[in-house]
């Protein structure tokens, strides 16, 4: 009986998602290959991930004011925007979970973000602001079955540096921790075909990439007035690196079942390292009840420009539009924010 548990671990090993988990064509995959892709995938995406945590807290003000006054200064706003994305890589991947060319994203898809701003002031004799964001796309429909989800969180300090009299520029340096979360995923029934019996993942199951971002970098911004207060320019530098996890999972509701067979946690966790072991390329699995993760970690380097234009309204309300441009991936991205200030 051992014996039998042992060779169906290392058949799981050998052959999961070596047919595409939906069933659409007839080609065959070993997880080193899958893993290969992986890694491919992961060199594309996590560093436009990255970059896309710049949306939001772009804020044309380089200090918004201090806190304790008459009126205290904070602004809540909302901020959307999009980045680029390569994405040939990425079919391929998704070719082997059972994706179509149907269902193969364009050429040069753009990774869609929003955020809700909050910012506050410091206080006398000590020029800083922080700034907080938050966003979340749930998983929604792409097309067909398809379904992406992104989470946006961040934390940012300013201190300003030159306060900007009369006509000069203002200038001020801080630093930002931004977090990105998310995933694209397919619905379905995902059977995968074992060499003496089937491996069954739930009954209506997904299967998908997930990734996980964190961004720490400094920031240095400069802003100048024109026909005050109505206009406003301003450029920004972001220095930083970011540690990354990229993967795929497959999940259901019923379990993972072998032969029919649930698996129990002493074979869940030697899955999981005959998993770890069949795949290379710095993967990392997690196998439970009713879901099989693999997860590589990175770490790179994340530098990038923005400038834009802030069209004052009136006193209160404030309209950002900038650029952004990702030095390390040659990526590209703009974003829009409205904003009520004090």
């Amino acid at each position: 009986m051992k014996q039998r548990r042992l060779f169906m671990l290392l058949a799981v090993a050998a052959i999961l998602l070596s047919k595409p988990a939906l069933g659409f064509t007839q080609s065959t995959y070993t997880l080193s290959e899958i893993a290969s892709d992986l890694k491919d995938v992961s060199d594309d995406i996590r560093g436009a991930l990255a970059f896309s945590s710049l949306i939001g807290l772009a804020w044309s003000d380089t200090y918004v004011g201090q806190l304790i006054g008459m009126p205290p200064h904070w602004g809540i706003g909302l901020s959307m925007g999009i980045t680029s994305l390569k994405a040939d890589r990425l079919n391929d991947l998704l070719g082997k979970f059972g994706y179509t060319s149907d269902f193969a994203l364009a050429d040069k898809p753009l990774l869609l973000a929003y955020t809700i701003d909050l910012r506050i002031g410091g206080f006398k004799q000590l020029p800083f602001d922080i700034g907080i964001k938050w966003g979340l796309l749930p998983y929604a429909p792409l097309f067909g079955d398809i379904s992406y989800e992104i989470n946006s969180m961040g934390l940012d300090f300013r201190w300003e540096i030159v306060n900007g009299w009369l006509d000069t520029p203002s200038f001020s340096v801080g630093f930002e921790i931004d977090s990105v979360t998310g995933g694209l995923r397919n619905t379905g029934n995902t059977t995968l075909t074992g060499l003496s019996s089937d491996i069954v993942v739930g009954g209506d199951s997904t299967a998908g990439l997930v990734w996980e971002v964190l961004v720490f970098s400094l920031k240095a911004q400069v802003a100048k007035n024109f026909w005050r207060p109505r206009l406003n320019m301003y450029a920004g530098l972001r220095l930083g690196g970011y540690y990354a996890k990229t993967g795929y999972e497959l999940s259901g509701g019923d379990g993972i079942m072998i032969g029919g067979t649930p698996l129990n946690q002493a074979d869940l966790s030697g899955l999981a390292s005959a998993l770890d072991s069949a795949s290379g390329n710095n993967t990392t699995f997690s196998v439970d009840e009713d879901t099989i993760t693999g997860l590589r970690e990175d770490f790179g380097a994340a530098i990038a420009f923005y400038t834009g234009l802030a069209f004052h309204f009136n006193s209160i309300t404030c309209l950002d539009i900038s650029l952004m441009l990702d030095v390390i991936n040659f990526g590209f991205g703009t974003s829009i924010g409205f904003r009520y200030q004090q």
